[in-house]
């Protein structure tokens, strides 16, 4: 099929846009929402407990993993602030979820 295989092309030859830590107000809190001033839903919140209704172990368990298999080292952006933001809402950080653990990563060049 030509339009898929247009919108292939386009995704592939298309820079990816840098990833921060921050998510827009229609993410976090109109999602779904029916008109602009109503509440929505919080993406964020439902990543979050669908993995853990699932059982989806946290971010420093898949983190560890991947270190070894491939032999890599994940960095948190901004680590030492990172590190500390995250000590407040988790208290331990073996706790923190996945989501939120791998959006807070620093991207590679080749990851």
């Amino acid at each position: 099929d030509a339009g898929f295989d247009n919108i292939m092309r386009g995704l592939l030859s298309v820079a990816v846009n840098e990833v921060d830590e921050n998510f827009t107000e229609d993410i976090r809190e109109r999602l779904f929402a029916r008109r602009a001033h109503h509440a929505g839903l919080d993406l964020i919140s439902i990543n979050i407990q669908r993995a853990r209704d699932h059982g989806i172990p946290p971010y420093l368990k898949y983190k560890e993993f991947c270190e070894k298999k491939y032999s890599v080292k994940a960095r948190f952006r901004n680590e030492e602030q990172t590190i500390l933001k995250l000590k407040t809402v988790y208290n331990d950080l073996e706790k923190v979820d996945l989501f939120i653990g791998a959006m807070l990563e620093k991207g590679t060049n080749d990851g």
